[in-house]
C-alpha cells in the first residue's frame, strides 16, 4: 500500500511540474535526501551494505536525471505549444503521451531501487527503516 501512495505522489509531483508550477523542487528534493540520509544512518549499515546502496543510488540518480531532463524538456515543448496563436492539439498530445511514458520509466527505476535496496537489508534492518519512514516521512499538514 505504501508504494501505491508513493507512486501516486510521483505521479502528482510530475503532474504539477508540467504545469509548470514546481518552484521548490529542489527544496524538496534536499529534504527528501535529508530523509534518506537519516533512515540510513539509523539502520546500522555494514561497510559492504553501504557500497552496495551507494552503488545502486548512483545507478539510479544516473538514469533518473537523463530522464527528469527529458521531461522538463518535454515540459517545456508543451508550454510552447500553449503560446503559440493556433495550438495544434495532436502534437500537445503526442508531447504529453511521450511525457507519461518517461514518468512511468522513472518509476520503474524508483521502484527497482526500492527492491534493489530491500534485498541488501536483513529482516531487522528492513524493519527498522519501515518505523523510520513511518516517522520522517511523516509531513505537517497546514
Amino acid at each position: 500500500m505504501r508504494l501505491g501512495i508513493a507512486a501516486l505522489i510521483i505521479v502528482c509531483l510530475v503532474v504539477h511540474s508540467l504545469s509548470g508550477q514546481v518552484s521548490s523542487a529542489p527544496d524538496r528534493q534536499a529534504a527528501d535526501e535529508a530523509a534518506r540520509e537519516k533512515i540510513i544512518s539509523g539502520l546500522g549499515l555494514t561497510a559492504e551494505q553501504k557500497a552496495a546502496i551507494a552503488e545502486r543510488k548512483a545507478k539510479r540518480e544516473a538514469a533518473l536525471s537523463e530522464l527528469l531532463a527529458k521531461i522538463e524538456a518535454l515540459r517545456q515543448s508543451i508550454q510552447e505549444e500553449f503560446r503559440k496563436p493556433v495550438l495544434d492539439r495532436e502534437r500537445v498530445r503526442e508531447l504529453n503521451r511521450e511525457s507519461k511514458e518517461l514518468v512511468g520509466k522513472v518509476m520503474d527505476i524508483r521502484l527497482e531501487s526500492l527492491l534493489e535496496v530491500r534485498e541488501i537489508l536483513t529482516p531487522a534492518q528492513h524493519a527498522k527503516m519501515i518505523e523510520l519512514s513511518g516517522t520522517i516521512g511523516k509531513r505537517e499538514t497546514r
